[in-house]
């Protein structure tokens, strides 16, 4: 499993694309601005099985990512929908610093590949081959027929009990994978009561196990694939050198704490006189870089944000970026290190 996940890396990582949980919150806000200013429109985005089987509207399998998560039923909904997506930008964000942008997109679209295989599935399974094929069929073209005719208003509450909402499930994957590291952090559930991370996944597992048990084929396919995909992933990456995701984030979180205090110590030590400033700072020739990564070979120039780290395991000056530092193989031969002499 680990020989594939490099596989994959090394062929895919230019592909990867940075800030995706950017991307994801971005893509559900214009869903609620569809579904509730223009309902028409927002009606062709979800996954809706009959619309896709007997009319084939494939284009669905792609467009459900802009799927709304839940309705703005209640005015207390529409409070709680900026905190909501405030917090699963911020779950995005840290899970990327933690497994990377490569692994966080391979997590991202492979519980969309597969939930979007099994949503087809379920839904040539329930109209064609289902022993309550009449029913699933009738149901459907009755909801399909009230459309006619239907207000504006109610036509985001029929969209959505058409569609199968793929979407919650695949916030509730990366939730889970949030949980899973950072299940000791408290959060405020509704502003007062301190609440554990792990407390609410446990919770929300809970429910989707009873919305399992409740649910239709369809919804069954796409809650088993995400968590599917949420274990596959889980078991492939807790292999990675050894170390578990709460070791990695552990150390993360050390030696940014070392990295600050030495900045702070640094910055309070300095006594320099306003004419001094920058009389005596040494500048690299333009166009040179200091660190450079063993893997990907990126450099501090391709962004501001880069971090660069030695690994104590390897032999020699062996730089990684934070992509790589913790899913990089270990040099133990005797490499031949050009970082050394790109900075000479």
């Amino acid at each position: 499993m680990l020989k594939f996940y490099k596989k994959l890396e090394n062929k895919f990582y230019r592909y990867s694309i940075p800030k995706l949980y950017s991307y994801i919150v971005f893509a559900i806000i214009i869903g609620y601005i569809l579904c509730y200013m223009l309902p028409g429109v927002f009606y062709y985005i979800p996954f809706n099985p009959y619309e896709v089987v007997f009319h084939h509207q494939y284009w669905r399998c792609f467009t459900w990512i802009f799927d709304i998560p839940f309705s703005l039923d209640r005015p207390l909904d529409m409070i709680f929908l900026p905190v909501t997506l405030y917090f699963y930008y911020f779950v995005g964000k840290n899970l990327e610093l933690i497994f990377g942008k490569f692994s966080f997109n391979l997590y991202f679209f492979g519980g969309w590949f597969l939930s979007t295989i099994g949503m087809l599935f379920a839904s040539f399974y329930i109209f064609y081959l289902s022993p309550d094929k009449e029913l699933y069929i009738y149901t459907y073209e009755y909801l399909v027929s009230t459309i006619t005719g239907t207000s504006s208003s109610m036509l985001p509450a029929i969209t959505m009990t058409m569609s199968i909402g793929g979407t919650r499930y695949m916030l509730l994957s990366i939730f889970f994978a949030f949980a899973l590291i950072f299940g000791e952090m408290r959060i405020r559930l509704w502003f007062v009561i301190p609440f554990k991370v792990k407390w609410s996944a446990w919770i929300s597992a809970i429910l989707l196990g009873y919305e399992f048990l409740r649910g239709d084929l369809p919804r069954r396919v796409v809650i088993v694939m995400f968590v599917l995909n949420f274990l596959i992933y889980y078991f492939m990456v807790r292999t990675l050198q050894g170390r578990s995701l709460k070791t990695i984030k552990r150390q993360m979180d050390y030696k940014r704490k070392v990295r600050n205090a030495t900045n702070h110590t640094a910055r309070s030590n300095v006594d320099v006189r306003p004419r001094e400033r920058n009389t005596n700072v040494y500048r690299m020739p333009a166009g040179k870089a200091i660190h450079k990564c063993a893997i990907c070979g990126r450099t501090e120039q391709d962004g501001v944000n880069m971090e660069f780290r030695y690994c104590s395991k390897c032999n020699g000056d062996l730089e990684y970026c934070q992509d790589h530092l913790y899913t990089h193989q270990h040099v133990t031969g005797s490499p031949v290190s050009d970082n050394k002499d790109t900075n000479n």
